[in-house]
């Protein structure tokens, strides 16, 4: 019966569970990637329907202005049905041109623990020259 080097059994007793301690780290920082990642996702969406609520806004503005119909209540609108809120409206109008600027802003998610907790787009629309 060969004997067993007893410095060599010592080490391999003393590395039982590396494995499940390296395989719960990797699995902790898979899950935080992923959760970073989701919420960088969720906030550039928001972000977009944004920018989406406030060109439609400003476009329904500018096309009411143009009729002759209230174009800030046009603005309003539009906003509310693309679940965004207004939060300036302004009409520049001379003889000829007309422009209206919308600024909308949308809810993100998730929340900010720390600053705005919206996602803001400035819009621009009208007849020039």
């Amino acid at each position: 019966m060969p004997l067993r080097n007893t410095s060599q059994h010592n080490s391999l007793c003393r590395q039982r569970g590396s494995g499940t301690v390296l395989i719960a780290t990797v699995m902790l920082v898979l899950a935080v990637v992923a959760g970073v990642a989701f919420t960088l996702t969720s906030w550039t969406a928001c972000l977009h329907r944004a920018r989406n609520a406030a060109d439609l806004a400003a476009l329904a503005g500018a096309s009411a202005y143009q009729a002759g119909l209230p174009a800030c209540k046009a603005v309003t609108n539009s906003a509310k049905v693309n679940r965004a809120t207004v939060t300036d409206c302004q009409i520049r109008s001379n003889s000829i041109d007309f422009m209206v600027q919308v600024t909308v802003s949308v809810p993100l998610h998730p929340k900010l623990p720390f600053g705005s907790n919206f996602a803001t787009a400035i819009s621009k629309a009208g007849a020039i020259g």
